[in-house]
């Protein structure tokens, strides 16, 4: 029911957007420091162990076990300092949507992911821990409890679904 235009997240991403606006509401920045220190701070308290999401769709195999999802439109997803981070490298407006998944949040998982996605990288990020959509039409996340959603980095409350579904077109840029 609502459109986006550069990326959305269910589970841990979305989880820290909604601590970073909490403390925004208390009158603190947002600043880069301030979700990078959020990160570290909720890595810590969130579940690490029972993953609550599943990924199904047409023509795809279902995933079991994701943690984090993150689905781009384009890349990069955000950035660090002038750093890109780019989860998904070949998201594109002229394609459907992307997704990478995190199926562990130990600390070797995200060791290993990010420096596979800071910068600019030319190739997918690799993994057995990883889920990976590439220019698809249509997807469901579905989760066993209430997870954290977001869009475009405003956060929109707890789902226990979502179905994503590219519209091609839907957005004209004017020069």
């Amino acid at each position: 029911s609502r459109y986006f235009t550069f990326c959305s997240g269910m589970g841990f991403d979305a989880e820290v957007i909604r601590a970073v606006e909490g403390l925004r509401g208390a009158g603190f920045r947002a600043t880069p420091a301030r979700y990078v220190t959020t990160m570290l701070r909720h890595y810590f308290m969130t579940d690490r162990r029972n993953p609550p999401m599943t990924l199904r769709g047409p023509g795809i195999p279902e995933a079991d076990g994701v943690f984090l999802a993150i689905i781009c439109n384009t890349t990069p997803w955000t950035y660090i300092g002038d750093q890109p981070v780019s989860p998904t490298p070949w998201a594109s407006f002229e394609t459907g949507l992307d997704l990478l998944g995190l199926r562990r949040l130990g600390v070797a998982a995200i060791l290993r992911t990010a420096p596979q996605i800071v910068g600019e990288p030319d190739r997918l990020p690799s993994g057995g821990h990883l889920t990976q959509l590439h220019d698809e039409a249509e997807f469901t996340l579905t989760a066993s409890r209430p997870v954290a959603f977001q869009l475009d980095g405003d956060y929109l409350g707890e789902r226990e679904q979502v179905t994503y579904r590219s519209i091609p077109a839907a957005l004209q840029v004017l020069l």
